[in-house]
């Protein structure tokens, strides 16, 4: 098992922790999207959804810090 929780509460000073976190976010919801034909609920369509809005900051910071080197 891969845990990146310590990782996170160094995001602010190791972009690969960003990179990490939004990776599996972005695997989660891939995870959903696989599953979704056996589970066609309205929850697990918002959860995915809240599971983007959620990586959305992660995008943005780190297509800044691959900009800024």
């Amino acid at each position: 098992e891969i845990s990146y929780r310590p990782r996170s509460r160094l995001a602010s000073r190791d972009p690969e922790a960003l990179h990490q976190i939004r990776v599996s976010l972005r695997r989660l919801r891939s995870a959903f999207s696989l599953f979704k034909p056996v589970s066609r609920t309205i929850r697990a369509e918002s959860l995915s959804q809240a599971i983007k809005s959620a990586a959305e900051p992660f995008g943005r910071a780190r297509n800044l810090d691959v900009f800024l080197e």
